[in-house]
């Protein structure tokens, strides 16, 4: 079966090859041929001959018309050619090795070029910048890896690569073929900027304990700082505690100047490790499948959920997370329905381990705080001291009580978690909000109900919640429009200014990745495809 696709691969590269060619030989027929420079006639009949020898069928189909793509007539790289050579040079500006594409070669080459030599660069090029475009589209791990490291979809892509060599732009071509997500784009201009500014090494800055010693923590913080180009060398006093208040910021921190827990540990990681972190999450999204341009995003360990609306961010709001211990998973589903001042029907394991011993201890916890049974019995009747979590089931009425808040969002998912509003609102307030059973609560769902029922232009709904939470109606809103929702674990982002973050890895996910992708960076060689 493979060889037969593989047959059909091969006969319409050729076709679409043929007929390119044709139709620009066709048209430059009608005008005499111009003079060509003798080394670039023979560099073209050496190109001819070497692809022939090469035993490589898609090589052969791409070289047909023994049409050169990156020599000019001149025997230098053309525009193409240098530009190809400019992007595998700063092949690190994409989280890539330049040492997987050949660099070295390119990046010493005699001008002009001998026939001899056109020929290999020619060559060496095409396979060398059709690699780096693979790996900018399925990324360096090998896919059997994937679903060990992720719960997102990944892609299952059929996209011929071949196809770019038909592009006017071959470059521009190549580089469309990355990801089209918001959070890759911005990381990728992240990382690039990271990397062109900061020398990459293992250095780290110790921080002393703050309490102890502010003034040698500012005096290394500001180290940090100047490196990180927060701060210049010669500011001093206040302008250190600006520079440190513009850091946490920028990672997500309370921006209060004070050098505390999670600061410190921002501080104290080197330039390499960013780098690296950032490059493997360069590396997860190029294997997740596409949202298009309407789509929920909450990025656990950012602690942010996002609403992406036709291409733009319209919505962004703080959540809280599960602790380590109910770690909110990665989840890919669709908005089912939202409710308005829901119930709450308690899991069996909170049943379990929190209310039944809250109730044990204090025998009016759960009518004080809005529960009732299920079955409409009374509270009174069941033996708390002997009661079992399978014998009894419990929900929590709507109310300023409920844990649940004012509003939920339900989509269907093996885990049974969804977002919603909270009652808890002092939690949002936290450098690192991991403090759920595993849904997410969101700072402002209001904004987000709202805008639902804007969006669904639906006459018989309200155009905003206000009513509804003035009267405290329960009422189910199932919008008939789609609105793909994402959980996602990836520990680099950026900040509003697209300044690279790194985040905490709050579940102690990422090892397998990062070793992975240190892996694979640094082997000396991938085992090529045939071109």
């Amino acid at each position: 079966m493979k060889s037969l696709v593989y047959s059909i691969l091969i006969l319409s590269l050729a076709t679409l090859f043929c007929s390119c060619t044709e139709r620009v030989s066709n048209q430059e027929g009608d005008i005499a041929a111009p003079f060509e420079n003798e080394d670039f006639k023979h560099f073209k009949e050496q190109l001819e001959e070497s692809v022939s020898t090469q035993n490589d069928s898609i090589l052969a189909v791409i070289y047909s018309q023994s049409i050169p793509f990156w020599i000019a007539e001149d025997m230098n790289l053309n525009q193409q050619g240098q530009s190809a050579v400019e992007h595998i040079l700063n092949a690190n500006h994409f989280g890539l090795n330049p040492n997987h594409y050949n660099a070295s070669f390119f990046d010493s080459l005699p001008t002009p070029l001998t026939p001899d030599m056109a020929v290999s660069v020619e060559i060496e090029l095409t396979r060398s910048f059709y690699q780096f475009v693979e790996h900018l589209r399925f990324g360096i791990i090998p896919s059997s890896y994937h679903q060990q490291i992720t719960q997102l979809k990944t892609k299952e892509d059929s996209t011929n690569l071949l196809a770019i060599f038909l592009a006017d732009d071959i470059v521009e071509a190549g580089l469309m073929m990355q990801p089209k997500h918001h959070y890759y784009q911005q990381l990728q201009a992240a990382v690039a900027k990271f990397y062109t500014e900061n020398e990459l090494t293992e250095e780290t800055i110790y921080i002393p304990n703050f309490k102890k010693d502010s003034i040698e923590a500012y005096k290394k913080a500001k180290e940090v700082l100047v490196k990180l180009n927060y701060l210049n060398e010669n500011d001093e006093g206040e302008k250190i505690v600006e520079g440190v208040k513009a850091f946490q910021k920028s990672n997500g921190l309370t921006a209060d100047g004070l050098i505390g827990k999670y600061t410190v540990q921002m501080l104290e990681l080197s330039t390499k490790k960013m780098y690296f972190q950032a490059a493997a999450n360069l590396e997860k999204w190029r294997w997740i499948d596409s949202w298009g341009e309407t789509y929920f995003f909450a990025n656990i360990p950012e602690f942010m959920i996002n609403l992406y609306v036709e291409d733009s961010l319209l919505i962004k709001n703080r959540t809280v997370v599960g602790t380590p211990f109910n770690s909110t998973p990665e989840v890919d589903s669709e908005l089912d329905y939202f409710i308005v001042n829901p119930e709450w029907y308690v899991p069996y394991s909170i049943t379990s381990n929190e209310l039944i011993p809250k109730q044990k201890k204090d025998s009016t916890y759960l009518q004080r705080n809005g529960y009732v049974l299920t079955s409409g019995g009374s509270l009174d009747n069941v033996d708390w001291s002997n009661v079992s979590a399978s014998s009894v089931k419990i929900k929590q009425k709507s109310g300023g009580y409920n844990a649940l808040g004012k509003v939920k969002f339900i989509f269907s998912n093996p885990h049974s978690v969804y977002f919603h509003d909270t009652p808890s609102k002092s939690f949002f307030k936290k450098d690192i909000r991991t403090y759920s059973h595993g849904c997410v609560r969101v700072e402002g769902p209001f904004e987000i109900a709202n805008f639902l029922l804007v969006n669904e232009e639906n006459e018989e709904w309200p155009s905003t919640l206000d009513t509804l939470l003035k009267y405290k109606t329960t009422k189910t809103f199932t919008p008939q429009k789609k609105y793909p929702v994402h959980f996602g674990y990836f520990t680099s982002a950026t900040d509003s200014s697209g300044k690279l973050r790194t985040l905490i890895d709050v579940y102690q996910k990422d090892t397998l990745l990062l070793d992975l992708f240190e892996k694979y960076y640094f082997a000396d060689k991938f085992a090529n495809k045939e071109i």
